[in-house]
């Protein structure tokens, strides 16, 4: 579990790489879902992307006060990274509850144009909730943990940001040029579900290793 010149450990890398690589898959997947489901326009699009930056930054936000307050943040992130595993993992099952949840509510009620597009908001926030609060926060733990020395601060926050967003671009690409069009949406879910486990699995043994 030797550093790397930066201090951050270098067995903690592919960690990162594949928090994010799963988590790109996910955002892919999930953005296509929901705007599969409320439409393509303008507003039902300006909706789910709207949602979704408001759930990760304030998963951000969360993460890293809880960060502050917990002894090692690395717990922080472990179990953010399993929460967002296994509601990847179940998302087939949830999206069928949504989708007969938004159909129930379009048959019984009848919404307006602007009450349909605040019901769409609402559901996306609801459903969306705990898995992007879970990888707003992946980031916040991570820097708490490996980057709170002042001298080495901005080196190994670059080093978090570069190796998690060099993931999520992996992620982003596979799904949207390889999985989906290959296997199907369910299929790349499952996979960036299998991803994001492997990543907690991997966390936790580090966890592990290192208080022992």
């Amino acid at each position: 579990m030797s550093p790397n010149r930066r201090g951050i450990p270098l067995f903690f890398i592919p960690v990162m790489l594949l928090s994010g690589t799963g988590m790109g898959m996910a955002l892919y997947v999930w953005f296509r879902m929901y705007t599969n489901l409320f439409g393509i326009h303008r507003f039902a699009v300006s909706s789910v992307l709207v949602v979704m930056v408001l759930c990760l930054g304030y998963g951000g936000r969360i993460g890293g006060r809880l960060a502050d307050k917990t002894r090692d943040s690395l717990v922080i992130f472990t179990v953010m990274q399993a929460l967002a595993g296994l509601y990847s993992l179940f998302n087939p099952l949830i999206f069928s509850r949504l989708t007969a949840l938004l159909s129930m509510i379009i048959r019984d009620m009848h919404p307006s144009a602007f009450g349909m597009g605040m019901i769409r908001i609402l559901l996306c926030f609801l459903f969306l909730l705990i898995p992007l609060f879970s990888f707003g926060g992946l980031l916040p733990a991570l820097g708490r943990r490996f980057a709170s020395q002042p001298g080495w601060a901005g080196s190994r926050l670059s080093i978090i940001l570069s190796t998690v967003f060099t993931g999520l671009f992996t992620g982003l690409a596979l799904a949207g040029f390889l999985l989906v069009p290959g296997n199907g949406m369910n299929q790349t879910m499952l996979i960036s579900s299998l991803v994001s486990l492997f990543a907690f699995v991997l966390s936790l043994a580090y966890i592990i290793v290192i208080k022992v």
